[in-house]
């Protein structure tokens, strides 16, 4: 929440803002020409060429289910390696003896 002396001039900002969205563009104030108001409507571009890019997309994403199944056989795999990957750096008994060696060193200061 803005201090005390700020909340007026918060205020009025705000009120400047809302103010300015209301107002209408420049570009409203102009009529349209006789030119353009009896000028046909633009012409389209034809979309036959969307629809044939729609169309011929559906033999490749049956080639990509096709590739699911070697896709989660790769990823169990590397899951598996990565768990291979993830022992112990230190052994249990030698972790044990190192931290034996710690704490007796930590006494002795």
């Amino acid at each position: 929440m803005p201090s005390r002396p700020l909340r007026p001039v918060l205020a009025a900002v705000l009120a400047l803002a809302a103010g300015a969205g209301g107002c209408a563009p420049p570009e409203a104030a102009y009529s349209p020409s006789e030119a353009v108001r009896d000028a046909p409507p633009p012409e389209l571009v034809p979309n036959a060429r969307f629809g044939e890019a729609f169309e011929s997309g559906g033999g490749e994403a049956e080639d990509l289910e096709a590739g699911a199944e070697e896709l989660a056989a790769r990823a169990a795999a590397l899951q598996a390696r990565a768990g291979a990957l993830s022992a112990p750096l230190i052994e249990p008994d030698e972790r044990a003896r190192l931290e034996a060696a710690a704490a007796a060193a930590e006494l002795s200061r």
